[in-house]
């Protein structure tokens, strides 16, 4: 019997019982709920979130992990703002938000800068003034 089948075995025989016995807590506080699926999750952990990882670059931005990965090797691994490489965290997918086309891979500050200025050129040219003024502007 695999995971997926002990788990649906031990929810169909909670049907009829009250939340409160659904969810017993066990000695150690965690939710009783599927011990199978407990125990399949921590041993699979990596092939879980690979999948979750295909099905969401797939969903939200219509590209592939071998797109991403040709994406990332033509940008030799780093920011394409910043031209600098990410140390534990993958580069994120930048996309137009009206047309859902992916513009190239950025490091989570760059990707919020642009996020944050809406988008708009104005707003990020205005920012470098703003830095000019001060005299903050690095090269």
């Amino acid at each position: 019997m695999t995971n997926k089948e002990a788990c649906r075995k031990y929810d169909n025989s909670l049907k009829g019982k009250t939340v409160r016995q659904k969810y017993r807590k066990s000695k150690k506080g965690k939710e009783a709920s599927c011990r199978g699926y407990q125990k399949y999750h921590k041993t699979n952990l990596i092939k879980i979130k690979e999948t979750w990882r295909r099905a969401k670059l797939k969903y939200k931005y219509g590209i592939s992990v071998d797109e991403y990965n040709k994406k990332l090797d033509a940008q030799h691994g780093l920011c394409d703002i910043c031209f600098k490489p990410t140390l534990h965290k993958r580069l994120g997918v930048d996309h137009n938000h009206k047309t859902g086309q992916v513009r190239g891979l950025l490091c989570n500050g760059c990707n919020s800068v642009v996020g944050y200025s809406k988008e708009s050129i104005v707003i990020l040219q205005e920012a470098i003034r703003y830095l000019k003024k001060y005299g903050r502007l690095i090269k």
